[in-house]
């Protein structure tokens, strides 16, 4: 995998991150003025139910995965998610932003795929090593970059037209995925499956642990929201 190709990755999960973590810290605020529902309440429903499509839809993308390749799992899924968002300023109830939040996530849950697979392309500890310094450092700027950009646009009178700028990077992302993205690999012979076995035993073992860190992060940071 290419440093481009890398780098490209790392833009893909730096948009979702931030997108997803943007309004996060003030649903209490937007749900209570904009949807007029009991802002605790309905952000402990959202919170419950969007974290339970992510537990659900990621390990099932990894089945898609070994079938259809990144080259045509992550293009579907920036698409989708960009017509999502681009539907998300349209709503007025809580139970559509809802709904559409639920069918975001059944895509985004996809992007999720991106890291394991390049730390499994790493070819050896040193580059895994920066790989994951690189993932750490762009997880954690989200939270900070999204958390202010967040508290401008909460201030807005139509805080959720922000997706929209989300919605068109998703789309840009969507069109860079056939330029940038790693093609197919060749059919390996007898020697190389069994390398390639290998490796994706401990692929998924990286990603069981991937998810779980990621499952305890956000738990962590959605309970500081309800407090």
């Amino acid at each position: 995998m290419t440093t481009v190709q890398k780098g490209f990755i790392y833009l893909c999960l730096l948009s979702t991150f931030i997108s997803e973590i943007l309004l996060s810290p003030f649903f209490p605020q937007l749900f209570s003025t904009y949807f007029q529902v009991e802002g605790v309440q309905a952000t402990s429903l959202y919170i419950s139910v969007c974290r339970i499509v992510v537990i659900v839809m990621t390990p099932i993308w990894t089945i898609f995965l070994k079938k259809w390749g990144l080259k045509l799992i992550i293009p579907v899924g920036l698409f989708a998610m960009g017509g999502c968002k681009f539907l998300l300023p349209t709503v007025t109830s809580f139970e559509q932003f809802l709904l559409v939040s639920i069918l975001l996530l059944f895509f985004q849950s996809s992007i999720y795929l991106l890291y394991p697979a390049l730390v499994a392309a790493s070819k050896n500890e040193q580059e895994k090593l920066k790989g994951t310094t690189t993932y750490l450092f762009i997880f954690h700027g989200s939270v900070i970059v999204s958390g202010l950009l967040g508290s401008f646009a909460i201030n807005q009178s139509l805080p959720l037209n922000s997706y929209y700028i989300f919605a068109f990077c998703d789309l840009v992302l969507t069109i860079g995925c056939w330029l940038y993205l790693p093609k197919q690999t060749r059919q390996a012979g007898p020697e190389e499956k069994k390398k390639d076995t290998h490796k994706e035993n401990r692929w998924q073992g990286e990603l069981i642990v991937y998810l779980l860190i990621v499952f305890l992060f956000f738990l962590g940071h959605q309970e500081f929201v309800l407090t």
